[in-house]
């Protein structure tokens, strides 16, 4: 397991690399009018690619997971025998609700996107005409709209942690919950727990 999972986060991390280093190409062939803006551009290279680090290593579990459930289901179905029902249901039951905060989490992270487009936009445009700014004495008013950005970029980060900790505090509670409902049926079905 451990193996598969440096060999998988290797492969990622060259892919991304592949990838960082194809766009950065693509960008210096293209000129100065084309469609793309410099925090899309910066965004590619930063957020999305490494998307392919965080994913990565769990493509190998989408053909492999299903007969490691299979299997523990199983062995576990041997050992606990009706005792195991009350467990699977709740591991069923608790999946709309992980579904529903996946969703959640992904939409909050598209909208985080978005404006961090916007602002990282609005930051290299102020850099690039610094001297205009400084002549005008426009300094006041674009620190305004960047702040703003700022403000609501960071809302939105607060509301993904937020969802995402709450994720997180249910996968690390479903098991425990799990092993206790299984535990307290397997002993209230009249079978006797012994240590092997």
């Amino acid at each position: 397991q451990t193996h598969n999972m440096y060999m998988m986060f290797t492969a990622a991390l060259r892919a991304r690399t592949v990838l960082v280093t194809q766009i950065f190409r693509k960008v210096l062939r293209l000129s100065g009018l084309s469609q793309a803006s410099t925090g899309a551009v910066q965004n590619l290279m930063s957020n999305d690619a490494q998307m392919f680090l965080m994913f990565a290593p769990m493509f190998h579990m989408l053909w492999g997971a299903p007969f490691i459930i299979t299997g523990c289901f199983v062995a576990l179905g041997f050992l606990l025998r009706w005792a195991l029902v009350p467990g699977v249901l709740i591991m069923f039951a608790t999946v709309p609700l992980q579904a529903k905060i996946g969703i959640t989490l992904f939409k909050y992270r598209a909208q985080q996107l978005k404006v961090t487009d916007e602002r990282v936009k609005m930051v290299n445009e102020l850099v690039q005409g610094m001297r205009v700014v400084k002549m005008c004495a426009w300094e006041s008013a674009l620190q305004k709209r960047i702040d703003e950005c700022r403000k609501q970029e960071l809302l939105l980060v607060w509301k993904t942690r937020f969802v995402s900790t709450f994720m997180s505090t249910m996968m690390m509670v479903q098991p425990v919950l799990i092993t206790v409902v299984v535990f307290s049926s397997y002993s209230a079905f009249g079978y006797e727990l012994k240590p092997y």
